[in-house]
C-alpha cells in the first residue's frame, strides 16, 4: 500500500483490486445468497423467464463462483428455454472457477472482459455495484488516507458537488458515501444496451440519513473489519449501494425504473420460491431441513438489508450520444 496522501476512494480501489486479484474462489471471506441455496437462483430465472421471450440474452456482471450462472441455466433448462448467457468477468482466477463450475453448460455460455459494443437482452448482478470504490465525505470535506491515519481535506472533484446537489444533501449533516465509479458504469452499461432490461441486487439504502455512520466495511476471513485503515493483510473492501442514485442517474442514461423494492418483498413474489417455504418443512430428511434454514437466513438476514432495482431501456439518452 502507497505511503503517500491518497483519496479513500484511491485506497479503497487498492484493496478491491489485491483482494479480487488473489482469489481463487468467493466463499473464502463471506458467502452470497446463491451460495446458501438454489431457491434464490431459481426465484430469480422465474422472474426474469417472462422477458427472457423478447430478448433470450443474458448478461451476468461478475459472476462470482458461478453458482447463480448455473441455477438460472438450470432452471432454464428445465423450462425449456434457450437463452444465451454472457459472463462479464475480469478476474482471471474466476473466470477459471466459473468455467469448471459451468462445463456442462459450455455451448450456452461465454466469458467477456469488456461488455459487448451493443447487445439487446437482460443484465443481471448480484453483490457488483458493492464493490465500486466510494469517496468519504463530511462536511463539505474528503477522506484521505496515508499510513493508516485518516485525513479530512477540501473536496478536489466538482463532480461530487454535482452528486450532492443532485441529490439533494446539501443539508445532510451525516457521512456521505459517493460512488461515482457506479454512476459511471451504469452510464458506459445503459449506452452498449440498445433494447432490454436490467435487474440489481445488493445491500443497499435510499437515503444516507438510514446509515449515518457511513456503511464501508471490510471483510476477512468471514470476520467483519470495522477499521479498514487500520486492518493489515489482504482483504475485501465494501459499501453499500445508493440505489436512489442509480434511479435518478439511470434516468439520465435512458432507464425507466420498473420498480425498486426489498429482497424479501421480491423473494416473497415467487411463486416458486414460495412453494420451496411451504414444502420444506413438510420434509423430515437433514437436507430438507438444512435447506428450510438456509432459505430463512436469506429471507430474514438479507431480505431487508438487500435491495432489487429493476430497469427497463426504454429510449436512447440525450448522454449516451452525445
Amino acid at each position: 500500500m502507497a505511503t503517500w496522501m491518497i483519496s479513500f476512494r484511491d485506497f479503497m480501489l487498492q484493496k478491491v483490486q489485491e483482494y479480487y486479484a488473489s482469489l481463487p474462489f468467493v466463499g473464502k471471506d463471506f458467502y452470497t445468497a446463491p451460495e446458501l441455496d438454489k431457491a434464490f437462483g431459481y426465484a430469480i430465472g422465474d422472474f426474469l423467464s417472462q422477458y427472457l421471450q423478447s430478448y433470450p440474452v443474458v448478461l451476468e456482471l461478475g459472476a462470482g463462483n458461478g453458482t447463480l450462472a448455473y441455477d438460472l441455466l438450470t432452471f432454464f433448462e428445465e423450462k425449456g428455454l434457450n437463452v444465451e448467457y454472457i459472463i462479464y468477468e475480469t478476474s482471471t482466477s474466476l473466470k477459471k472457477f466459473q468455467s469448471k463450475r459451468l462445463e456442462r453448460f459450455f455451448n450456452k455460455v461465454h466469458w467477456v472482459d469488456r461488455l459487448p459494443d451493443t447487445f439487446e437482452g437482460v443484465v443481471i448482478s448480484n453483490e457488483f455495484f458493492d464493490c465500486f470504490p466510494v469517496r468519504v465525505i463530511k462536511g463539505w470535506k474528503e477522506l484521505f488516507v496515508k499510513d493508516g491515519e485518516a485525513f479530512w481535506k477540501e473536496i478536489q472533484d466538482k463532480r461530487v458537488f454535482e452528486f450532492i446537489r443532485r441529490m439533494g444533501y446539501e443539508n445532510v449533516d451525516t457521512l456521505l458515501e459517493v460512488c461515482l465509479d457506479c454512476i459511471d458504469f451504469l452510464k458506459e452499461l445503459s449506452s452498449r444496451l440498445s433494447k432490454g432490461y436490467i435487474l440489481t441486487i445488493d445491500y443497499g439504502y435510499r437515503h444516507p440519513l438510514e446509515v449515518p455512520q457511513g456503511t464501508v466495511v471490510g471483510y476477512k476471513g468471514h470476520r467483519l473489519v470495522q477499521d479498514v485503515l487500520k486492518e493489515e493483510g489482504t482483504f475485501d473492501v465494501t459499501a453499500s449501494v445508493n440505489f436512489q442514485a442509480l434511479v435518478e442517474y439511470g434516468r439520465d442514461f435512458g432507464l425507466e425504473t420498473v420498480f425498486l423494492k426489498r429482497l424479501r418483498e421480491f423473494l416473497l413474489s415467487s411463486e416458486g420460491f414460495m412453494k420451496e417455504l411451504q414444502e420444506l418443512p413438510l420434509r423430515e430428511d437433514p437436507e430438507s431441513i438444512q435447506r428450510l434454514s438456509r432459505i430463512k437466513n436469506i429471507l430474514i438476514s438479507m431480505g431487508e438489508r438487500f435491495w432489487v432495482l429493476f430497469q427497463q431501456k426504454a429510449h436512447r439518452s440525450l448522454s449516451s450520444s452525445s
